[in-house]
């Protein structure tokens, strides 16, 4: 179940409660519990951060007694208090509300969707790499894991940002950094290491760590009998590999294998030259029941027991 957050009433509290030139300010609780109580809906949900009492509002701004007041105006005016897990039992489900992820929402800045950590190119560039080392060091798994999953924290996007105005300002604020280009260079420098010392080690032990390697679909070898004509089979790592070998059309594994193409991706992709060399030998093998049983004969073998 999700519970869908009212931005206006949220950011009302979380960013305008202390902003002299609002329109509504002063908020009172008065004034607020009326607003909730006209909302229409099952429920009203205001969400906002920790730092909203004592960091974006001080305690001289009054964010506290409007606090100690709002609840009693709200219990005067019968709306009732819930958390998050007792509105979810609560109440029905109302509808379905689809996502797609080029269309994710979010609560940041005024657009209210990831640009806040991917809407520059530095941004973009740094999730790439970010996105493609991610296959290695989960099969590489320990510390390479731990290190990648902590420059996965949002923050370090979020300190990139290059918004100016309002929303630049929040993101310059929580940042350690001078400035975005800095943060940019900070990032890249610690990512770029990871990276390549997580490829000395996946290659050093490629043999255990290959037939781990759970590749994405963009980074998966598509299986096609002539040009354009696609056999529906693809695969995602060695062990699918060696699962199609019996299952894709020969016709199929002959034409890639002449034209190199199984040889290129497990060289550049699984990162295996060795094993794409051995692979390479049967390209001469004219029978195709012989070249298919050789190249199921190298696949096994390399399996590291």
């Amino acid at each position: 179940r999700l519970l869908l957050r009212n931005c206006r009433l949220s950011d009302d509290i979380g960013f305008r409660f202390s902003d002299r030139s609002w329109n509504q300010y002063p908020l009172t609780a008065d004034k607020y519990s009326l607003w909730l109580r006209n909302t229409p809906g099952d429920l009203v949900l205001v969400a906002m951060d920790y730092e909203t009492f004592g960091e974006h509002h001080w305690p001289e701004s009054g964010i506290q007694e409007f606090l100690a007041w709002l609840i009693r105006r709200c219990i005067e005016q019968g709306i009732e208090m819930l958390t998050v897990s007792m509105a979810g039992l609560k109440y029905e489900v109302r509808d379905i509300y689809d996502i797609p992820p080029w269309h994710t929402i979010s609560w940041a800045d005024i657009e209210k969707d990831t640009s806040a950590w991917l809407g520059n190119l530095m941004q973009k560039r740094c999730f790439e790499m970010y996105t493609w080392i991610e296959p290695y060091v989960k099969a590489i798994g320990g510390e390479y894991l731990n290190y990648w999953r902590l420059l996965g924290t949002s923050d370090h996007y979020h300190y990139m940002s290059l918004k100016t105005g309002g929303p630049g300002e929040v993101h310059s604020y929580f940042s350690p950094y001078t400035n975005p280009f800095e943060a940019f260079e900070t990032y890249v420098e610690a990512l770029t290491f990871l990276i390549h010392s997580s490829l000395v080690e996946y290659r050093e032990h490629v043999s255990r760590y290959a037939w781990r390697l759970r590749l994405p679909p963009r980074m998966s070898f598509q299986f096609y009998l002539t040009e354009g004509v696609h056999t529906g089979y693809s695969a995602r790592g060695l062990d699918d590999l060696l699962r199609l070998l019996d299952v894709v059309p020969p016709e199929s594994l002959v034409y890639h294998i002449r034209r190199g193409d199984l040889q290129m991706w497990i060289s550049t992709t699984i990162l295996w030259p060795e094993l794409s060399h051995e692979i390479d030998r049967v390209r001469k093998i004219s029978k195709i029941e012989l070249l298919v049983r050789e190249l199921k004969r190298i696949v096994e073998s390399a399996r590291t027991p």
